[in-house]
């Protein structure tokens, strides 16, 4: 994820850059090591120093909900990242484990399947997806998920969409 904030050029000086760069670095370490608190002071200032670059806005919003549960502030902020780079699967997923933090799983999923149509198909996305329980719907809607036909023909259309995933690359 921080080596995609490098690649925008906000016109900031360059000591400014770096130590947004810097902090945005030391927030994701922190938020990986599930020391929220650390993480939003981190990405705070990030967000400071650049509040137009989306990963920053992005992940302070993250932090946000997850550290202070100040859900409304955060959804603000992760959906302005939103709007400035919506074709960003990363911020997409931010949004969604907001969503699923705030125990809202039915807006996560929606966030997830919009993804889908800006993003293309991400691996990332797909797996969440598959992580927060979507199935596909059963083969014939008018039989029951557990009527035998259901259950064979699910089977083979997941064999074969794995055959055709493997050989052409898409899912």
């Amino acid at each position: 994820m921080a080596r995609l904030a490098l690649a925008y050029n906000y016109h900031s000086n360059e000591s400014e850059q770096s130590e947004a760069i810097q902090l945005f670095r030391h927030g994701l370490a922190h938020l990986r090591d599930g020391q929220s608190y650390e993480a939003l002071s981190a990405f705070r200032q990030a967000a400071s120093l650049e509040p137009q670059n989306p990963y920053f806005l992005s992940y302070y919003g993250l932090a946000l909900g997850q550290a202070s549960r100040s859900w409304d502030e955060a959804e603000a902020l992760c959906l302005a990242a939103l709007r400035l780079r919506r074709q960003v699967p990363q911020l997409h997923l931010n949004l969604a484990d907001l969503y699923r933090h705030r125990g809202r799983t039915a807006d996560a999923v929606e966030t997830l399947t919009d993804a889908l149509r800006y993003t293309g198909r991400d691996g990332r996305i797909t797996e969440a997806l598959a992580v927060l329980g979507v199935r596909r719907p059963p083969v014939f809607s008018f039989l029951g998920r557990s009527h035998p036909l259901n259950k064979c023909l699910g089977r083979i259309r997941y064999r074969a969409n794995g055959l055709f995933s493997r050989k052409y690359g898409v899912k």
